[in-house]
C-alpha cells in the first residue's frame, strides 16, 4: 500500500492517506485489529481503534488519523501495520 503523511491538527497528529483509490470493508477489518490488540469502536462510517494511548481513526477510503502523534517514522510504522489488517472491500 503506497500512502503518505502530513501532519493535521497543529501537528499533534498525523494523517495516512492512500495514493491509489480502495475502498475497505470496516466491519470485516474488526476482528483484525482486535487480534492485533486493538480496542475498536465501530461508528458506522469509520472505526477508532485505540492501543498504547494512540487512537487510529480509519476510514473506509483508507485514510487514516493517528493521534497523539508527532514522531512521522511510527506514524508510517502504525499506518503499515493498519493497512495490513484491514480487508479490502469486495465489489
Amino acid at each position: 500500500m503506497k500512502f503518505r503523511l502530513i501532519y493535521v491538527c497543529k501537528g499533534e497528529a498525523v494523517s495516512a492517506i492512500p495514493q491509489d483509490v480502495i475502498r475497505y470493508d470496516l466491519k470485516a477489518s474488526i476482528p483484525n485489529l482486535e487480534r492485533d490488540g486493538y480496542q475498536v469502536d465501530d461508528k458506522d462510517m469509520m472505526l477508532i481503534a485505540r492501543k498504547e494511548g494512540i487512537e487510529v481513526t480509519i476510514y473506509m477510503n483508507g485514510r487514516l488519523m493517528i493521534s497523539p502523534m508527532k514522531d512521522k517514522e511510527w506514524a508510517r510504522k502504525i499506518s503499515e501495520a493498519t493497512y495490513e489488517s484491514l480487508v479490502v472491500e469486495s465489489e
